[in-house]
């Protein structure tokens, strides 16, 4: 193994123990009377987290290798992976916005049995049953990404804790759940099927077990808590008879008065798209963009120091937020990253969209007779590392697992361009490491909390469609020029982050947004009166608490 992964790894683990010294030597920022409710609530949602977030990885490394273990080509795959984010954007948003309704512990429950019963339908070799598992891998993304924060939000302000902790949590979360599981994961999966030759299934089986086991703690531990104009209707049992469709009806309604009438809502929406589109491509491009031409490079190796880069941005991120307001530093860490994804673009990694086709069907044939000797398996571990694992196969999953196969025949390691570009990619995930806390952040101070989590799956409908997009064309665009388009994305995502700082500054924003009367006045009575309501509201959620 070249001597550049492991020094690569090396160097970012340092500055993940630095951080993390530097961290206990400041000393936490927490303290007063509500210091001890804080710790309680921080590491039972962080514990959560991780165990959800471990169900999904678990299931990362083998979900493209046990379609292809059942007989299926790339096309069908494709399919399966495309109606996956399909279902995320049509039925996981009606789904997700039902929590601010409903209740979000009972989302989050939902989210444990869809994704265990999405699990379950790995055992069945019937491209309907497998379809059927994607669909609802689709609906289970959207409450992740919604449910669980939404909880959070609502039960820190509920428990009168100070505005300002609540980066500290979404740190560790990140850094836990999205660092250390990732890694913990793909090793036991391994382990399972590698090792104890259980068979590709038995990753699914081991993420169902531990969904069940973190549902058991959601069940046990976490009140319940719904969106502010929904408690009492909800709490009562009522919810005044409004139905199924009236529910969703009024909910659609409210959050697009509450985007539309809050300039900084529709900025955080743009921006989140823009970046989440830009960091889900990548995980389609960066395999063929270190080895376009089937360089042997050690996949399990890169993943390892791309999570590692994604754990020192979260501690990062956790100690900018002590010393700096997250609107300011987060126009640099779009600048930054679109600086880092246009390397490839100013390298002239050029594939053609003729030889990327050509080359990926001579690596998908080359894994096909290689499968048994576990090389796909072992590739497949990185490409879940920006998405969640359901999420990430596809176009990315055939190309990395593909080229992992082939690596053993190839004659040439890594080139010198592609290790500038290995370098770029950490910096990259490093980025995307500060982005997950910080835009958790912003959003719990912004979005209403009667229909947080109608507008977060509001905000992942452009980013699912793209991805769809990507998925069914990703072989006709040039790889260099995809990742000019990537890092375009984030250039714009920078200077919208500009305008919102500059709006942010000329308002007095909640510490949280837990009303949101003047967005259901806008649902009820149009958007023009919206911006007046909303201004009126402004400090009520302070004397609420």
């Amino acid at each position: 193994m070249e001597t550049i992964y492991v020094g690569l790894l090396g160097c970012l683990a340092v500055v993940v123990i630095g951080l993390l010294l530097s961290q206990a030597k400041d000393g936490d920022s927490v303290a007063g009377s509500g210091s001890h409710a804080f710790y309680a609530l921080r590491n039972n949602y962080v514990f959560v987290y991780a165990l959800m977030m471990a169900g999904d990885w678990l299931q990362g490394p083998y979900v493209y290798a046990l379609y292809q273990h059942y007989g299926y080509d790339v096309k069908d795959i494709g399919r399966l992976f495309i109606a996956g984010f399909g279902s995320s954007m049509v039925f996981g948003t009606v789904v997700g916005s039902l929590a601010d309704k409903h209740g979000r512990k009972k989302a989050a429950l939902l989210y444990v049995l869809t994704y265990a019963a999405s699990c379950a339908t790995k055992h069945s070799p019937q491209y309907g049953i497998l379809m059927l598992g994607r669909l609802l891998g689709g609906v289970a993304t959207s409450l992740l990404f919604s449910a669980f924060e939404s909880w959070l939000v609502a039960e820190h302000a509920a428990r009168g804790l100070e505005p300002k902790w609540i980066g500290s949590t979404f740190s560790w979360a990140v850094f836990v759940g999205n660092g250390l599981m990732a890694i913990l994961s793909g090793l036991i999966a391994s382990f399972l099927v590698d090792k104890l030759g259980l068979g590709p299934v038995a990753p699914f089986d081991a993420a169902a077990l531990v969904l069940l086991v973190g549902g058991a703690v959601v069940a046990r531990s976490w009140p319940e808590n719904y969106g502010a104009g929904a408690a009492g209707g909800a709490a009562g049992g009522g919810g005044g008879g409004e139905g199924l469709v009236g529910t969703l009806r009024r909910q659609f309604a409210v959050a697009a008065g509450a985007i539309l009438g809050d300039q900084r809502i529709a900025l955080l929406g743009a921006i989140q798209s823009l970046f989440e589109a830009a960091m889900y491509s990548f995980v389609f491009l960066w395999t063929p963009a270190l080895a376009p031409g089937g360089e042997a490079i050690p996949h399990g190796m890169i993943f390892a120091c791309f999570m590692t880069a994604s754990m020192a941005g979260s501690s990062a991120s956790g100690m900018l937020m002590k010393r700096v307001k997250v609107e300011t530093y987060m126009k640099y860490v779009f600048s930054l990253a679109a600086m880092a994804l246009a390397v490839p673009f100013l390298c002239n990694v050029d594939l053609g969209p003729g030889l990327l086709a050509r080359s990926s069907r001579r690596l998908l044939q080359a894994a096909q007779e290689q499968q048994h000797q576990g090389d796909a398996a072992a590739a497949g571990l990185f490409d879940s590392s920006l998405l969640t694992a359901e999420e990430s196969g596809g176009v990315g999953r055939s190309l990395a697992g593909a080229a992992a196969a082939a690596a053993g025949a190839a004659v040439r390691g890594i080139s010198l361009q592609g290790k500038i570009q290995l370098v770029a990619f950490c910096v990259f995930e490093v980025l995307v490491g500060a982005f997950w806390p910080s835009m958790m952040t912003l959003r719990a101070r912004f979005i209403p909390e009667e229909t947080r989590s109608t507008i977060i799956n509001i905000f992942r409908i452009p980013l699912n469609l793209f991805v769809c997009v990507i998925l069914y064309n990703v072989h006709l665009f040039p790889i260099s020029s995809m990742f000019a388009l990537c890092a375009t994305f984030l250039a714009v995502a920078a200077l919208l982050q500009v305008r919102l700082e500059k709006l942010i500054q000329q308002s007095a924003p909640p510490a949280f947004s837990y009303s949101a009367k003047g967005a259901a006045a806008a649902g009820a009575v149009g958007l023009r009166d919206l911006r007046g309501s909303r201004e009126g509201d402004t400090e009520e959620p302070r004397s609420e608490r």
